[in-house]
């Protein structure tokens, strides 16, 4: 697992969306060679889904698994800070428009009490890739599916391409 610059464990600064997607293309890059002739399956979570989704339009991995997606730094943006100006938004990440350029196997893992991402941005996205199914988690929110039997079946089963 890798923490974004400034995040976790990683020192830094991300000062741009490029900057943000050059970071996960390098990181890929570090650990690909390790799985060359391996199935590939990429996945991301909550911030993550998106530079995730950019990443499998590029690589077309055997399987992409997006856990608590959204549509868009700009919707998630409009439905908690409607009040302030979109123009401020520094990183759209446009997982609604990378999604669709993904041609493989995408599943959409989300807790139907998520009130940080609401579980209608992986039903919208859904609607964009016909190959994407949505698995909504029944009583997960959005920091507590780990804990959940149901989400870790789920997510068992995504990642082997269930």
């Amino acid at each position: 697992m890798l923490d974004y610059r400034g995040y976790g464990k990683s020192g830094g600064r991300i000062e741009s969306e490029a900057q943000l997607l050059a970071d996960v293309r390098a990181a890929w890059q570090a650990v690909a060679p390790g799985y060359a002739g391996k199935r590939r399956v990429v996945v991301g979570r909550s911030l993550g889904t998106g530079p995730a989704a950019a990443l499998a339009a590029e690589l077309q991995p055997e399987q992409t698994v997006l856990i608590s997606p959204y549509l868009s730094m700009a919707a998630l943006a409009r439905e908690h800070y409607a009040w302030v100006p979109a123009a401020l938004l520094r990183y759209p990440l446009r997982t609604d428009e990378w999604l669709p350029r993904v041609k493989t196997p995408v599943r959409l893992l989300h807790g139907e009490l998520d009130d940080l991402i609401a579980p209608d941005h992986s039903r919208r996205l859904a609607a964009r890739v016909p190959q994407a199914r949505v698995v909504i988690v029944p009583g997960g929110g959005h920091n507590d599916l780990q804990e959940i039997p149901a989400y870790l079946e789920a997510a068992r089963r995504a990642m082997r391409g269930d």
